[in-house]
């Protein structure tokens, strides 16, 4: 089977066989996802009760992704992954049976939402830590990582689409159960998978210790820490943005909602090219670390800074774009570098790190979002939100020899198209 240079990594059945399982899996996930707010402000007509909600879904990820990371480096990621999608899936069908009861208890859907807010930050760093091992060439790591990227970013288009019909026709329930049964696919996928043996830590389980060195890894590590520096702020400033995106279209545009639908496709639309673009090239660990990730960082900048002085729909649009495109490079970009240059036993504590980098700073951004644009106006944050960002990039920016220091502590051979870690 032949596959162009965007989708070289589908050539590898294991790789091949989660595209497709978990590909159908999100389309449930973004149907729940949507299905759950909308019954929540359905239930109590309060704003109020879509923020707690919405704080309780992501505070998980916080608060157990170090658990996880040390669990996902002690067990066998596989066996974890398949346990966190049968709880997933369990999850999801007794959401619908709640609905169908119609019971009205909103706290109820809001704890269902905290159940799975925990289950993915387990989810996250094991999903994550296994890609590596589902192609067989290193080399094509970043690939699989930026088609990663391009299925949840077309998933998350198709998913909400779909929801919205099916709740309007048969009801939120229906979301639920329809997720429930997504799950499967995953499910199975896993199941048939064939993968090469991995390397576990060793040594007795100690939690905090495996956390501790978890972080002092990464910390004595200067490409680990540069790189989280660039994604936990750039993530922030992005979760921010996006808070404020109603006020910013309602005051400061003076349009509706079909506006605001206008601009979320565009970034949407952004983020899909940006991932596209990055499936399509084969980079370097010191390409990425040196040249894409500041660039990248620099395009989102400068897009959000742009967008607050922008008026129009059409530059609005287009600079929302631009933002997208390069928050998503940073995204998958960051990934492929953490991953690349992390030793594989402390894989599954570092990945726990990028979900705090990259969801656990969510709620706060939210939070400050919205109070920043209440205090000084929504054009004020978002452009504030792009100066910090492009201070903290221009900062972090790194110097070869922090890459040298890096290669050297993890023993990677760097030949111009391929990167190889020699204790994989």
């Amino acid at each position: 089977m032949r596959f162009g240079k965007t989708f070289r990594s589908l050539k590898y059945r294991n790789f091949r066989l989660f595209f497709i399982g978990q590909g159908v899996s999100l389309i449930g996930t973004w149907m729940a996802r949507l299905a759950i707010p909308w019954i929540i402000y359905k239930w109590s007509k309060s704003s109020i009760m879509l923020g707690i909600s919405g704080f309780v879904s992501q505070i998980p990820t916080l608060i157990f992704s170090p658990i996880a990371g040390v669990v996902s480096d002690r067990y066998e990621k596989l066996r974890l992954l398949l346990i966190t999608q049968i709880a997933a899936m369990c999850t999801s069908f007794l959401l619908a049976i709640l609905v169908v009861l119609y019971t009205k208890n909103i706290y109820s859907v809001i704890a269902f939402g905290a159940v799975f807010g925990v289950i993915n930050a387990f989810e996250m760093p094991a999903r994550q830590s296994l890609l590596i091992r589902m192609i067989d060439e290193e080399r094509d790591l970043g690939n699989a990582i930026a088609l990663n990227s391009l299925m949840v970013n077309a998933t998350r288009l198709i998913g909400p689409a779909l929801a919205g019909a099916i709740i309007a026709g048969g009801g939120e329930a229906l979301c639920f159960v329809i997720n429930g049964v997504s799950f499967l696919f995953v499910i199975a996928s896993l199941l048939l998978m064939r993968l090469p043996q991995e390397k576990k830590a060793g040594g007795k389980l100690k939690m905090r210790k495996d956390i501790q060195d978890g972080l002092l890894y990464v910390a004595r590590t200067p490409i680990l820490l540069n790189t989280f520096t660039i994604l936990t702020a750039i993530s922030f400033m992005g979760a921010l943005y996006t808070v404020i995106l109603p006020p910013f279209v309602e005051d400061v545009l003076m349009r509706g909602p079909g506006t605001f639908g206008a601009l979320v496709g565009a970034s949407g639309a952004g983020a899909l090219a940006g991932a596209t673009v990055l499936a399509s090239l084969d980079l370097t660990a010191e390409t990425l670390s040196r040249r894409v990730l500041p660039t990248s960082s620099l395009v989102f900048s400068i897009g959000l800074i742009l967008l607050s002085i922008s008026r129009t729909l059409y530059l609005s649009m287009t600079f929302i774009l631009i933002a997208s495109a390069g928050f998503m490079f940073v995204l998958a970009g960051s990934n492929t570098l953490i991953q690349t240059v992390t030793d594989d036993e402390k894989r599954g504590r570092v990945m726990s790190l990028y979900a705090i980098s990259f969801m656990g700073v969510v709620p706060f951004a939210n939070f400050i979002g919205g109070w920043l644009g209440t205090h000084i106006g929504v054009a004020y944050t978002i452009g504030t939100a792009g100066i910090l960002s492009l201070i903290v990039t221009i900062l972090s920016m790194p110097k070869n020899r922090c890459l040298k220091v890096a290669m050297e502590q993890n023993k990677i051979l760097d030949n111009g198209s391929e990167t190889m870690k020699d204790s994989l």
